[in-house]
């Protein structure tokens, strides 16, 4: 949100915030725990106590440690990009995490007293309901897994490929170079003042420009042409080279994996011998 990267002082303001964060819950449910081992039955009860007894020390850890950091946050002076990442994190971390212990928390712990306590007696229907819909899920995902065929090996190898990526980007530089291959030098102007040819000053001027013979550049061009049908050819070997390679690759997988199956098969064929 404030268009930082994340940094190594994120990355301890983070380490930071865990800690203070997770204490703060314990704060919470070691109070929800007190309350309910000194005799309250009700869960609703132990929550709205427990969380108006609390309600200060959170506030306070969460308020106190957030104004400390502001300044850093807001600062712009000398090693700023080093003390802003850290102190965001924290004042952003932390308002979060108070809202999170102090409404998300209480509402876990009531379900999971009620869905984990109150309902001993249907606690195996449930988990044998849910460790089927597991399976049947597992079961689905594994069926609906398509195989990978040599035409998408070959695709995938194509687009990742960092030699064919290096030769593709070498044929867009050679075909740049095409503009350059007439390269006619600059023009030289020259300019005198004094006595050059007599007694009296006079001025001179002088233009000169280099100019190779007409064949000269049509040879450059033609080079130059010649060098990026090379390199778009080479574009061409390299993806064949690579497409040889995955077929190869392919084609001992299917292999080995046909290989397998037939041992499997010879091998329950002899236990059953």
């Amino acid at each position: 949100m404030r268009g930082m990267p994340f940094s190594i002082s994120a990355g301890v303001g983070f380490i930071a915030l865990f800690g203070v964060a997770v204490l703060n819950g314990i704060v919470l449910i070691a109070e929800f725990n007190r309350i309910k081992l000194s005799g309250e039955t009700d869960t609703r009860e132990i929550v709205l106590k427990g969380t108006k007894i609390r309600l200060r020390p959170v506030l306070m850890t969460a308020f106190v440690a957030s104004l400390g950091f502001l300044p850093m946050a807001l600062s712009n002076g000398s090693g700023a990009e080093v003390q802003r990442p850290l102190a965001t994190v924290v004042i952003g971390g932390l308002l979060i995490a108070t809202f999170l212990t102090l409404f998300v928390l209480p509402v876990l712990y009531i379900l999971f007293e009620k869905g984990f306590t109150g309902r001993k007696k249907n606690n195996a229907p449930i988990t044998a309901s849910i460790i089927g819909f597991l399976l049947i899920a597992n079961c689905q995902l594994a069926d609906a897994q398509s195989p990978i065929t040599l035409q998408s090996a070959i695709d995938t190898a194509l687009k990742n490929n960092l030699t064919v990526k290096n030769e593709i980007l070498n044929a867009a530089y050679q075909k740049k170079l095409k503009a350059a291959a007439v390269d006619i030098p600059q023009t030289n102007l020259t300019g005198e003042f004094g006595q050059i040819n007599s007694f009296y000053k006079d001025n001179k001027f002088g233009i000169s420009q280099s100019i190779s013979f007409p064949t000269v550049y049509a040879k450059q061009k033609s080079l130059q042409n010649e060098t990026y049908k090379s390199s778009v050819l080479n574009i061409a070997v390299k993806e064949a080279e690579l497409k040889k390679q995955v077929s190869e690759v392919f084609y001992l997988l299917i292999y080995l994996q046909q290989k397998q199956k037939s041992f499997y098969k010879t091998t329950v064929c002899l236990q059953h011998f």
